[in-house]
């Protein structure tokens, strides 16, 4: 086992491993939270996640990342993902499928039009599945209440959001975690990896993630997700998602050493989500 391993999981954790025949290889992501690392079993590759913590949230999120493989299974999901081999408290074992990372950062430079429009006919896939045994994820007042503290949603800003989930909007099965290191690509094919965010979330979430992240650096695809929202008739839902995840990814980057540098973008996408929040709020009316 690596010294990254040996330091980093308890040896009862790492004796578990052991039992089930893992043969520890690279780590792929080390946290105080959670380590993840390939290695091989009964001679398949395979993909360890390994929970460090017993933190509530992490502990949710691991159940819930569970929960969504034995659901993509058990109900014929049609997105093409990981089968999941093995699930514990604390130890998460997937199948480690072939191809390449769509891009290693959160906010990706420009990516190729073809690749995308390939992932966003994929996601198509799941708006329209509806199995049992997924979480169902609203927007709740606590979660706007705590964007109306910040500053980030302004008075008016809320008052247009409640009114838009006033009308009803719709919850659908969204991946809930479109970022460009949870897709692969293999030629024309795509993988979809990390399932801990999938469930019934307000409609149009994956396609306000993806305007937000890669729209700055491809200016065809705002365009194309509105069209998108439209067809699907989830317009109101989709401009919500905008704003509230517009706040979230301020609040996200604030602390972290690269504000700074993405600030021009997160102040360009809140001003942007606000004019579409009320732009849609106002043709609804």
């Amino acid at each position: 086992m690596s010294t990254v391993l040996s330091e980093a999981v308890p040896g009862q954790i790492r004796a578990r491993l052991s039992s089930l025949g893992i043969q520890p290889g690279q780590v792929v992501r080390a946290t105080g939270k959670s380590i993840t690392f390939h290695a091989q079993m009964d001679a398949a590759a395979v993909v360890v996640k390994v929970l460090l913590t017993d933190d509530p949230m992490w502990v949710r999120h691991q159940q819930a990342e569970q929960a969504a493989y034995r659901t993509t299974e058990a109900d014929a999901c049609p997105l093409t993902t990981a089968r999941m081999r093995f699930g514990d408290g604390q130890i998460t074992i997937l199948d480690r499928l072939p191809g390449q990372v769509l891009h290693p950062d959160r906010y990706p430079r420009q990516l190729p039009e073809p690749v995308v429009r390939r992932i966003l006919e994929h996601l198509d896939l799941i708006y329209t599945w509806r199995p049992d045994g997924l979480t169902r994820q609203p927007v709740t007042s606590t979660y706007l209440d705590r964007h109306t503290a910040s500053g980030l949603l302004t008075s008016a800003d809320r008052a247009a959001v409640d009114a838009l989930l006033a009308d009803g909007q719709p919850l659908r099965v969204e991946h809930g975690d479109p970022h460009s290191t949870n897709f692969l690509i293999t030629g024309d094919s795509v993988a979809v990896v990390d399932l801990e965010h999938m469930g019934w979330h307000l409609a149009g979430l994956d396609w306000a993630m993806l305007r937000l992240l890669w729209g700055p650096a491809n200016p065809w695809l705002p365009t194309e997700l509105q069209c998108s929202a439209e067809r699907d008739g989830v317009s109101g839902a989709y401009a919500v998602n905008l704003m509230l995840l517009a706040c979230r990814e301020w609040q996200i980057h604030l602390a972290e050493p690269d504000f700074a540098q993405l600030q021009p973008v997160l102040e360009a996408n809140l001003t942007k989500a606000r004019d579409h929040l009320h732009r849609t709020h106002r043709s609804m009316q």
